[in-house]
């Protein structure tokens, strides 16, 4: 794999369009749903409660007092955000924990906000097996959320393990979780525009756990069609364009012998069929490499056009991996001519 641009991923944008949670207020839900009025009025006091350290405290007293209560996990939801307002990972973690616990009976679609929070927080902490029991419990209660499938797809393979058993199966793992996310159907909660991206952000994953897998063709082929739809990706771009240079040097020893395969042949008088059959081999395998490293370019190229419209860090390194391969395109180029193809870029991409 290149070097890592840099954890790319921004988790928090990762969210499809999760249920707002509505909470209760005084007379709505409280009386005979609460144990008790006093209950009803704690839980309203919490509603109200302006102050975020106030908040908190009101939000953990009511959880420890009303284990049971019909206001939860709508209580677990507050302290939750509160925590995540506070970037305070680890209780958010513990508040998700503490929830799936104590009311495992609750509606799927009131824990998962929370369970989401959680297991972006998980993230935030590089904690994947947290993270993934999170999006596990999430999908478990509501098999239509594309959300975990989405999130950890994307994140798993930004956060792989050193250890080469423990990668694959990370790999793995993220592979399942974006294909079961493409066979989804989109649920009528969540408008086209937001179905269609959270589908190319899935296929922009598989490609990317290609990559990781070594499997540079079918990463480039996946980001292909991700990046038809929707090409002003300046990562993916970048990314497609390292599989198709990948892939061409993937081949450089079996070219190599090739080459040599030819050279033998001839060197030993074989006859002109077998030849032949050498020789179109190893022209087809330059072809290969050279269309490879064609489409290496024209990817690299729009990825620089992009980071340099939108300001993405990806660009210095895109540029590095283009001007090498853009010299062996076009040897006899004369200067500025690659700026004129970022530009042309640009154009085409209309930036």
């Amino acid at each position: 794999m290149p070097q890592r641009v840099s954890r790319l991923l921004l988790l928090g944008a990762l969210y499809l369009a999760l249920a707002s949670t509505g909470l209760a207020q005084r007379g709505g839900r409280g009386g005979a749903a609460a144990t008790n009025n006093a209950e009803a009025n704690e839980f309203q006091d919490l509603l109200d409660e302006t102050n975020a350290l106030r908040r908190v405290s009101l939000a953990e007293a009511f959880i420890d007092a009303h284990k049971l209560s019909t206001y939860r996990p709508q209580a677990d939801q507050i302290l939750a955000d509160q925590y995540t307002r506070n970037q305070d990972w680890a209780r958010v973690i513990a508040t998700a924990e503490r929830m799936q616990r104590e009311l495992s009976g609750a509606r799927a679609q009131t824990k998962t906000p929370i369970l989401t929070s959680a297991l972006l927080a998980a993230l935030r902490l590089n904690d994947l097996p947290r993270a993934m029991q999170f999006g596990d419990w999430i999908v478990t209660g509501d098999p239509t959320d594309i959300n975990p499938y989405q999130i950890l797809s994307s994140a798993i393979p930004e956060l792989l393990p050193q250890d080469p058993a423990q990668r694959t199966a990370a790999l793995n793992k993220a592979l399942d979780y974006a294909t079961k996310g493409l066979t989804l159907q989109k649920p009528a909660r969540v408008s086209e525009a937001d179905w269609t991206g959270a589908q190319i952000k899935l296929r922009v994953a598989v490609a990317f756990i290609h990559l990781n897998m070594d499997q540079f063709l079918q990463a480039a082929t996946e980001y292909e069609a991700a990046l038809k739809p929707s090409p002003k990706d300046a990562i993916a771009q970048f990314r497609m364009g390292m599989a198709y240079f990948l892939a061409t040097q993937s081949q450089g020893q079996p070219f190599t012998s090739a080459v040599k395969a030819v050279a033998d042949a001839v060197a030993a008088k074989a006859d002109a069929a077998r030849i032949k059959e050498l020789e179109t081999k190893r022209d087809a395998l330059a072809t290969d490499i050279a269309g490879w490293r064609d489409h290496a370019v024209d990817a690299l190229a729009r990825s620089v056009a992009i980071g340099m419209a939108t300001n993405n860090p990806v660009t210095q390194p895109a540029r590095q991996q283009l001007e090498p391969l853009f010299r062996n395109q076009m040897p006899d180029a004369p200067a500025g001519a690659l700026d004129k193809l970022i530009a042309e870029k640009k154009t085409e991409l209309g930036l």
